[in-house]
């Protein structure tokens, strides 16, 4: 068996690298080459999860809630437009998931590209409508027309079909979540880059540093040790891998994904960092 522990640490793992691996394409960095740890996704992880767990928690409560107040009507009134709302129940849901299934196969077949959030959604959505209304209308029979119980067997069918539907929208909606986190912040990033940690690199040798808003200065120092280049106009976008990813000042998607990376003990480079902010007005 597979601890719960494990199984957690395994899924914030996942998200967290969904996530990064989002943020880092949109600038052309590979998330291979910045040798992140597992702490690394972890806590990158935890951002990604805030609004879904708390949305789960809301509809869960609400979810509970609808269930009582359904199944007091029924057993206590038993209206017939229970048992249409039953049936109503099962048509939606029913055609909702049958709608996901051909937009997968559509989207397999190269036909189409999947919308995030709404195949994922239309696959738990459309499952648990389905089972809902079919349970609606076993109850209400078993109460007001005695009709005999549901066997074991099919009622367990059920709750396993149910439960893989639901596990399956739900990881996936995660996924397309945290996917969309990184590409928001790599938006944020790109329209507002001062944002970022300000970055000077002194050296001792040209480095040829170049992009919009960078700029390089020369001392007229001679001695092979003194740190004559020095470039300004740089931002960190991130520390990883013993090396620091640095962006120009005024990157944009529209000048090409000019992302510079030099390693944190280079020789004969030292570096310079001011905290992040908006550049004056």
């Amino acid at each position: 068996m597979i601890a719960p522990a494990t199984v957690i640490t395994g899924l914030l793992y996942y998200f967290g690298y969904v996530r990064t691996q989002s943020l880092f394409a949109e600038f052309g960095v590979d998330v291979a080459v910045l040798n992140m740890s597992t702490q690394d996704f972890l806590l990158r992880s935890v951002e990604s999860l805030y609004g879904p767990l708390l949305a789960a928690l809301l509809l869960g409560v609400a979810a509970v809630i609808a269930h009582v107040r359904v199944s007091r009507a029924v057993d206590r009134v038993g209206p017939p437009g229970l048992l249409r709302l039953g049936g109503l129940l099962l048509i939606a849901g029913s055609a909702t998931t049958a709608g996901a299934v051909i937009a997968i196969c559509g989207a397999s077949a190269g036909a189409w590209a999947l919308p995030p959030f709404v195949t994922a959604a239309a696959i738990g959505v459309g499952g648990s409508a389905w089972a809902y209304g079919r349970w609606i209308r076993l109850r209400w029979r078993e109460r007001w027309q005695d009709q005999p119980a549901e066997p074991a067997a099919a009622r367990t069918a059920v709750l396993v079909l149910v439960t893989l539907a639901l596990v399956t929208s739900t990881f996936w909606l995660l996924t397309d979540y945290a996917r969309e986190v990184g590409r928001g912040l790599a938006t944020r990033y790109a329209l507002e880059p001062d944002l970022r940690p300000g970055v000077v690199v002194i050296s001792t040798r040209p480095l040829q540093l170049a992009g919009p808003g960078v700029a390089e200065y020369t001392s007229r120092e001679q001695t092979p040790d003194s740190y004559r280049y020095r470039y300004d106009g740089l931002r960190l976008l991130v520390a990883a891998g013993n090396r620091y990813y640095l962006i120009p000042r005024d990157w944009s998607a529209g000048i090409g994904r000019s992302v510079v990376q030099i390693p944190v003990d280079a020789p004969g480079v030292r570096f310079e960092f001011s905290p992040g902010g908006r550049r004056p007005s």
